[in-house]
This record gives C-alpha cells, sequence and structure tokens, in this order.
C-alpha cells in the first residue's frame, strides 16, 4: 500500500485570531462612537464637490485597509484561513445568491411583520402607514417642525428629474431637447435618426 503524506498546516493560534477580531472590532467601533460624537453637529460629513467626497471615501478605504492588514498580519492567517481563495466550484456562488435572496426576504417579511404589529395595536392606522410608505416620492410635502427633534432636522429641497422613457420619446416626438436627460452619444443617435418622431 502506498502511504499518503499529508501536509498539515501549522494551525493559528487562538490569542492571535483575538487580536485579529479585536483589531477589525475596534474599528468599527471607533468609527460608531465617532459619529456619535458628531450628534450635535450642524456639519456635514461629507464635503459638497466631488473631489472631496472622493477624498473622505479613499482616506475611510485606506484607514479600514491599514487596521484590515494590521489585523491580518497579527493573526498570520493564510488565505484559505480568510476564504480569501476561490475554490473552483458552483456551490459558494449559489450559497451567495440564496443569502442575497433570502436576507432581502426576510427583511420584507419583518416589514411586513411590524406593520401588521402597528395596525393590530392601534398605534398607526392603516391610512397613517400607507402615508408613512409614501412619504418622499415627488408632489410628497413633509412638515420637519412637528416632527420630534425638529431643531435638530436640517432640511435640503432638491429638485426632482422625472425621466421615464416615455418621458423621453414624448420630448423627442415633440422636438425638445434630450441634452442632460441621457448621455450625449444616445442623445446624438436619437436625433440623428430621428427616433420617436412618428
Amino acid at each position: 500500500m502506498e502511504s499518503i503524506s499529508s501536509t498539515a498546516k501549522p494551525a493559528v493560534s487562538r490569542s492571535r485570531w483575538r487580536i485579529h477580531l479585536i483589531l477589525i472590532t475596534g474599528y468599527i467601533l471607533a468609527m460608531g462612537l465617532l459619529g456619535l460624537g458628531r450628534r450635535g453637529s450642524h456639519t456635514a460629513v461629507l464635503t459638497q464637490t466631488v473631489g472631496g467626497m472622493l477624498f473622505v471615501c479613499a482616506l475611510r478605504l485606506l484607514v479600514f485597509g491599514l487596521v484590515f492588514g494590521l489585523a491580518c498580519i497579527a493573526s498570520r492567517a493564510a488565505p484559505d484561513g480568510l476564504l480569501l481563495r476561490w475554490q473552483g466550484k458552483l456551490k459558494p456562488v449559489l450559497w451567495g445568491a440564496g443569502y442575497f435572496v433570502a436576507l432581502r426576504l426576510v427583511l420584507a417579511s419583518l416589514i411586513v411583520a411590524i406593520g401588521i404589529g402597528l395596525v393590530a395595536t392601534h398605534l398607526m392606522s392603516p391610512d397613517s402607514l400607507k402615508d408613512f410608505f409614501s412619504a418622499n416620492r415627488p408632489g410628497v410635502e413633509i412638515d420637519c417642525a412637528t416632527l420630534p427633534g425638529a431643531h435638530r432636522i436640517d432640511t435640503l429641497t432638491v429638485p426632482g428629474l422625472d425621466i421615464s422613457s416615455t418621458v423621453l420619446r414624448a420630448r423627442a416626438r415633440a422636438g425638445e431637447s434630450l441634452r442632460y436627460l441621457t448621455p450625449d452619444p444616445v442623445r446624438t443617435y436619437i436625433e440623428k435618426e430621428r427616433l420617436y418622431r412618428e
């Protein structure tokens, strides 16, 4: 009989994994505490410019990358231990898709159960529940002064853009401009081929 030699990898000690867990959890808690510290502040977390937002996002990703790198160095984990190596099978993809769908079904069921509970306990009427879910849609005005904590609410009114294929076809049929409503190559093609004119 031929002997099977196994090349067992040395196990990573539990204390190293604890360091890994503490670093990652510490990062998440630190970000949460920083957010709570800004509670009384009325300044925006992100800047008003695209460059500023990209800088803030890049900075956050860099800090997280450094913390995650330190955690990996501390735990001395192999790629298999971090589940970074692709196993080349379909099973992980199916599990991921199942998780994706199941999570949304559970959340939807939870929202429905909460709604039913609110109506059953008479904390909300069906009409007020309907109003709650239809708020923040085009044509809905919200009086923030009546909300709890109104002194901490800053409102921002932005124009809503009603862009749909029906609107675009109607504008093209009427000879109106589609500029800024579609990408320039699409707009140019529609105008050149005189689409939707009949």
